[in-house]
């Protein structure tokens, strides 16, 4: 029996627990603690962004559920300026795979925004369906980049007499507690950072030189006790001595090719 197309419509706090638990289940458990949506208190984030748009209105969420009112797929949009977006998550579960609700979400969104020109999203190379269904849609790669992870040394006493501040810690640290990730920012060596703790046993740096600096991940890791690993998103121009464990491709499509391609 043919399974009906889930209905569409924008995600509603009441979702928020289905959602998470989707997102959580769409990616393996050694890539969880990377990815923000998949910690387990995800779900109160998304709740925040689904009760105050006003404070989020570059996002765009979107649930689809089936006869039963369950969550079966879900896709985040967030806006990238000049009509261009970014698709930064889409999920669908196991029992709606086959039909065609990945796509019909990226085109609800477009019929949905008709000022956006283009989109853009990253796909796991190993992900050949994923790959399949994109090319398909007209969407051409424009980057490969490499995931890349490290140990974070241990929080000694400094090694040297760089200063390292933080800016508004009381956020940072009650955000990791509600949601189970956050942002810090400061400053070190004189200069500003802002890095990331996508879950309470990694850090997310911006750059090669942050990535290399034991001291700077030793300082975060002074207020991070478990953050026991760095990871980078390298645009594979400047790759550190580590060696990927991922590789990821950027691609981007342009709108009317989305929305006009053969089903």
């Amino acid at each position: 029996m043919t399974m009906a197309m889930p209905r569409i419509g924008a995600l509603r706090t009441a979702q928020t627990k289905d959602t998470a638990a989707l997102l959580r289940v769409s990616f393996s458990s050694e890539l969880h603690p990377y990815l923000p949506y998949c910690q387990p208190d995800a779900a109160e984030y998304l709740r925040v962004v689904v009760s105050t748009p006003a404070a989020y209105n570059e996002y765009a969420l979107y649930a689809a559920t089936n006869g039963r009112g369950d969550v079966v797929g879900m896709a985040e949009f967030r806006g990238l300026g000049e009509g261009n977006t970014l698709l930064s998550y889409l999920c669908v579960a196991p029992a709606a795979r086959g039909t065609g609700l990945a796509e019909a979400l990226l085109r609800h969104h477009l019929r949905a925004a008709p000022a956006i020109n283009a989109v853009e999203l990253d796909v796991f190379a190993h992900n050949a369906g994923a790959a399949r269904l994109y090319d398909r849609l007209g969407f051409r790669d424009i980057a490969i980049r490499q995931w890349v992870r490290r140990a974070v040394p241990c929080a000694a006493r400094p090694t040297t007499t760089k200063e390292f501040t933080l800016t508004d810690w009381h956020a940072s640290y009650a955000a990791m507690e509600r949601y189970g990730f956050c942002r810090i920012s400061g400053e070190y060596a004189g200069r500003p950072f802002r890095l990331g703790l996508t879950s309470p046993t990694v850090i997310r740096v911006e750059t090669v030189g942050e990535y290399d600096d034991d001291e700077l991940l030793a300082r975060v890791r002074s207020v991070a006790p478990d953050a026991g690993t760095a990871f980078l998103v390298s645009d594979g121009d400047t790759l550190p001595s580590s060696a990927p464990f991922l590789e990821v491709r950027r691609l981007r499509a342009h709108a009317a090719a989305i929305l006009s391609a053969d089903r």
